[in-house]
């Protein structure tokens, strides 16, 4: 009986050894694959790679990323290479809080090192574009809340609110994009006139100055459709143009009539403007 005890003993030993060396055979590769990536030295990545696994040779694979991983995030940063400071970030936090078992919420140390990651793609855009979008890519429920809003980036850098801290996943997998077209917001638009007495005593229709406001806001948008389109014509730009600047005309014409009527204490005569389209 006792010998048939030791023997049980023995091979729940071996077994649990065998599911060890499983174990930490696939965190040796992860960690040395890793390090790889930040240019950690070869030599001591073959000789980790060739060592016999132990528990001692996976943390010592694991603190030879970390070290070669400060060290390329110091040089990035200083070289303000934001991607690949954005990526190694985010490989670092997404590999330790995996070796840490995955846990909810992620410890404030890895959510740090997600976060830096992030700041660095905001720091990258802010070369291309103010403003920024922000991409949930079906991450969880709490980040579809903010998917396809518009931030503005220097926001973002002073509060910053990627990793979401109600993300279902832990480390939540938004992302910015560089804001497509321009936000504007809505104007508060005058009372308009709805007659103007002409010379006569009698009422002169036309539209007031802020109804060609709705036809700049068109122009614009025009230019912006052109402008994501490469191949769009020359003529059609030309064309673009010229009618941007009869509304501009028109519109400068209607003020003038405004501020002449304004000083003499009458209402401008004022006629179609959009004609000039």
């Amino acid at each position: 009986v006792y010998l048939a005890e030791s023997a049980v003993a023995a091979f729940e030993a071996a077994r649990k050894h065998e599911a060890d060396v499983k174990r930490w055979e696939a965190e040796r590769l992860r960690w040395l694959r890793l390090a790889s990536s930040v240019a950690a030295p070869e030599a001591r990545i073959t000789k980790l790679a060739g060592s016999p696994i132990t528990a001692q040779v996976v943390e010592q694979s694991r603190v030879l990323y970390l070290l070669a991983a400060d060290r390329e995030i110091k040089a990035a940063r200083h070289e303000k290479r934001w991607v690949d400071l954005a990526t190694i970030r985010e490989h670092q936090a997404a590999a330790l809080w995996a070796a840490a078992g995955s846990p909810m919420p992620p410890p404030d140390d890895i959510v740090a090192l997600s976060r830096e990651g992030k700041a660095a793609v905001l720091r990258f855009l802010a070369s291309q574009s103010p403003r920024v979008e922000l991409v949930s890519s079906g991450c969880c429920r709490a980040c579809a809340v903010d998917d396809g809003r518009t931030f503005k980036v220097t926001d973002e850098l002073r509060t910053p609110r990627l990793p979401h801290a109600a993300c279902s996943k832990g480390l939540c997998s938004c992302t910015w994009w560089v804001a497509i077209g321009i936000e504007r917001k809505k104007r508060k638009r005058r009372r308009a006139a709805t007659t103007a007495i002409d010379s006569g005593g009698a009422a002169a229709d036309g539209p007031p100055a802020d109804a060609l406001f709705d036809d700049v806001d068109t122009m614009v948008e025009g230019f912006a459709d052109l402008d994501s389109d490469p191949g769009a014509e020359g003529e059609a730009a030309a064309s673009r143009a010229a009618e941007t600047d009869a509304v501009l005309d028109a519109l400068a014409d209607v003020f003038a009539a405004e501020a002449a009527a304004a000083t003499t204490g009458s209402a401008p005569v004022t006629g179609d403007p959009t004609a000039a389209t």
